[in-house]
């Protein structure tokens, strides 16, 4: 009788009972309410927020630091982030470093990026009071800083006829490469995509590690002279 209607019998009540709650138990599976990933959002918007120096969280008291939180963390975003399989010429040894990293750039497609002036001007009191140079300071290594608008408006000009090369390495959304295509000509789009690849990866985007994308594509020499030598 059971056959004739379409369901198993599977000698027990219970497991009956479950096992023809949904005639195709492959789309049972695929039902939206069984889906427990909690969003990006909501998982990283606490650390975040701990992570923004206006905050002033003390360390030990960061999710970023909590070794279980952080391993749940890479789980998501492996399956949910587009920044987990992107991670250029930088060198991460420890965990919590990484995290922060990856933070800040999810903060920015979240639309709320964490400000780097504050860090900054801590930068600047120490080296004041420090033993260095003539002016109180040590100089910094050219190669690690940002990104400047004369640099990018550089490159913009130099890279564009390969802007499309740069695409994958760059690690934008697809919706924000569409937008940057709208410009009139190659240079413009060029100037787009360097513009929003700066936007996203912050003090990341750096003339060490625009070298280092454009020797694995074999266009170094298309900025020979760009940046001073540090």
């Amino acid at each position: 009788q059971d056959a004739k209607m379409g369901r198993f019998n599977l000698g027990n009540k219970g497991l009956t009972k479950l096992w023809n709650l949904n005639p195709d138990n492959l789309e049972a599976c695929r039902n939206e309410e069984r889906n427990f990933l909690p969003s990006l959002q909501d998982y990283f918007g606490d650390a975040i927020d701990e992570i923004d120096p206006k905050n002033q969280v003390e360390e030990s008291y960061k999710k970023v630091n909590n070794g279980e939180w952080g391993w749940r963390a890479l789980r998501l975003m492996s399956r949910r982030s587009q920044h987990f399989f992107l991670l250029g010429n930088s060198h991460i040894s420890k965990l919590p470093q990484y995290l922060e990293m990856m933070l800040k750039k999810m903060a920015v497609d979240f639309g709320r990026p964490i400000e780097a002036e504050a860090k900054l001007e801590v930068k600047e009191e120490v080296n004041g009071d420090t033993n260095g140079d003539a002016n109180g300071s040590a100089a910094a290594n050219p190669g690690t800083l940002k990104l400047s608008d004369e640099q990018i408006a550089t490159l913009a000009v130099k890279l564009a006829d390969h802007w499309s090369a740069l695409v994958p390495k760059l690690g934008l959304s697809d919706d924000k490469v569409e937008s940057c295509k709208a410009g009139e000509n190659n240079e413009e789009i060029c100037l787009k995509l360097l513009s929003a690849w700066v936007e996203v990866e912050a003090d990341g985007a750096n003339p060490d590690e625009i070298s280092y994308i454009l020797g694995s594509l074999k266009l170094s020499n298309l900025i020979e002279g760009v940046f001073p030598s540090s």
